[in-house]
């Protein structure tokens, strides 16, 4: 009973055009997210992110005509719109979120954070380098007529070259140069066209 009144609350939650648009993410996602949702859950908020501490990863969020403390730790589960992977840095003041916790007072401990404007969907980008570095990004020319996408790296970024006659090799930053055929894994920024949080890029020589 308990999963079917959370899972009717993430429909409504998410708007009838949102809902149709991300059913087939929802039909996926929607049983092991009812799964991570511990038993001791008693809340269940949507509302607009007012202001955000990242130093002790909390949220200021206004729902219902009141304001809620909501904290975050090591049990808490994030999620972006059409359910993509999300952490703590995506959320944003102004953002529209849902949010399922434990609440003592007016603090939430979250267990489960969906942010409803964060557009981003884990994809893996293909293309040629048309420019940039490490440091602001490579533009990746992709196959046929799709847009362009910005490649961020970061510090856990992981590099490795296909080589012939040696296979995958590892590799850095600085094999991936101008003209350079890649094929990066990480988090698409659908409005941007910025793939983030990357994973790995593959070097192809």
């Amino acid at each position: 009973m308990k999963n079917k009144i959370l899972a009717t609350f993430v429909l409504f939650s998410l708007g009838a055009g949102s809902m149709l648009m991300a059913w087939p993410a929802l039909v996926q996602g929607a049983g092991s997210m009812m799964e991570q949702l511990s038993a001791d859950v008693n809340s269940a908020r949507y509302g607009e992110i007012t202001a955000k501490n990242d130093t002790t990863n909390s949220l200021t969020l206004s729902a219902e005509n009141e304001i809620w403390t909501v904290n975050t730790d090591s049990l808490t589960k994030i999620r972006l719109r059409f359910m993509g992977g999300g952490v703590f840095s995506d959320l944003k003041v102004g953002d529209k979120v849902t949010v399922w916790g434990v609440k003592n007072g007016s603090v939430i401990t979250a267990r489960f954070i969906i942010d409803h404007s964060v557009t981003k969907q884990r994809r893996e980008i293909e293309g040629k380098v048309l420019s940039g570095n490490s440091v602001m990004g490579w533009l990746v020319d992709r196959k046929g007529d799709r847009p362009d996408v910005l490649v961020k790296p970061d510090a856990n970024t992981k590099y490795f070259m296909q080589v012939k006659g040696q296979g995958k090799v590892s590799a850095t930053a600085a094999d991936v140069t101008v003209g350079s055929k890649i094929h990066a894994k990480g988090m698409l920024e659908s409005d941007s066209l910025t793939l983030t949080g990357v994973t790995k890029i593959m070097i192809k020589k």
